[in-house]
């Protein structure tokens, strides 16, 4: 997993512990509601309150239910931007059961999504429609390995997204009310050889740090992973010499073992226009563009409405973090109190 973000078991997530910090320094009442986990937590001032967590719900009071909604699901990502004129890559979606199936058109179901990759051309790129931290994606590589991430998929989510495999570094533009506040590259995680182990035992290992935390693992199974050996010449069972790395996802989500490289709070004013117009499109104050930027071609990957902040928290930048929270409660609770 990466070093810039190590889950905590225990005691408040990274992100709410900034949001408890800010409530302090401010005069803000801060509760845990949820005991447990401290998962759940709720921020009220002067009667007016929201409610801030970990996983699906939405960090952020200033977005709108349906803007998240619209963020979560990655196709009506793509509609609802490319019915204001913004460019959206290739995509298609496909339905994994046949639940509601008479009450949608033919052509989006589990056997049409191999049609849509064959006309891609293979490798293509495959991810639930609507998941999060990169669980789940991987590369297929012909339509055995397509037919076995979907079975995958199933299991948890209703659809899954097949698009092309894009190439270029991999960017995240964070911004609060059109105003950009960090950018920063996401490395594609790697092990990381000690001259001992088998890059089968570095997986394993890799997958038991990541048990228990909600973070899937990767498996010498992966297609992606059996690319990458066949590619280098290498199987499961060669040893890494002691500081050499082997690339083994595609996902580049420090959540999901990626590395957080070249933060900087002051990205272009071309990227921060572009992440403008996506953000102001689905209504979103507070969001992050995660996307890919080769030369002057930015290739949008995705939008996310509840931007986590443990990464930049990890790698140092807690002052950031708190920045973001108190400018976001000082504009929630004046504007409550402007409609009241």
């Amino acid at each position: 997993m990466s070093e810039n973000y190590t889950p905590r078991p225990g005691g408040l997530p990274r992100m709410l512990e900034a949001l408890a910090d800010v409530c302090r320094e401010e005069g803000y009442d801060f509760a845990i509601v949820d005991a447990f986990s401290q998962q759940l937590v709720r921020v009220e001032h002067r009667g007016f309150q929201f409610f801030a967590g970990i996983g699906r719900i939405q960090n952020y009071p200033l977005n709108s239910a349906t803007a998240a909604s619209l963020a979560r699901d990655k196709a009506f990502t793509y509609q609802t931007l490319a019915a204001a004129g913004i460019a959206v890559p290739p995509y298609g979606y496909f339905f994994l059961d046949t639940t509601h199936a008479k009450l949608r058109a033919p052509g989006r179901e589990r056997a049409d999504a191999f049609a849509y990759a064959a006309s891609l051309g293979y490798p293509v790129f495959v991810k639930p429609l609507d998941g999060a931290r990169g669980a789940l994606a991987d590369q297929a590589f012909g339509e055995r390995d397509l037919a076995r991430l979907l079975d995958g998929i199933a299991l948890r989510h209703h659809a899954a997204l097949i698009q092309p495999v894009f190439s270029g570094e991999e960017w995240r533009l964070f911004l609060l009310d059109g105003v950009a506040q960090f950018a920063y590259r996401r490395a594609k995680p790697e092990l990381t050889g000690d001259g001992c182990r088998s890059i089968a035992q570095l997986l394993d290992a890799d997958a038991q740090a990541r048990e228990g935390f909600g973070l899937d693992p990767i498996t010498i199974a992966s297609p992606f992973v059996q690319d990458e050996l066949r590619r280098r010449g290498l199987s499961a069972d060669s040893v890494l010499g002691a500081g050499e790395t082997f690339a083994y996802s595609p996902r580049g989500n420090i959540s999901a073992g990626g590395a957080l490289l070249n933060y900087t709070e002051t990205p272009s004013e071309v990227w921060t226009d572009w992440a403008r117009r996506i953000l102001n499109a689905l209504t979103l104050r507070v969001g992050a563009v995660d996307f890919f930027a080769k030369g002057k071609t930015l290739t949008l990957l995705e939008v996310n409405h509840s931007p986590d902040l443990a990464g930049i928290i990890a790698a140092g930048h807690d002052d950031k973090a708190r920045a973001i929270w108190r400018q976001v409660l000082r504009l929630y609770f004046v504007e409550a109190e402007d409609h009241r």
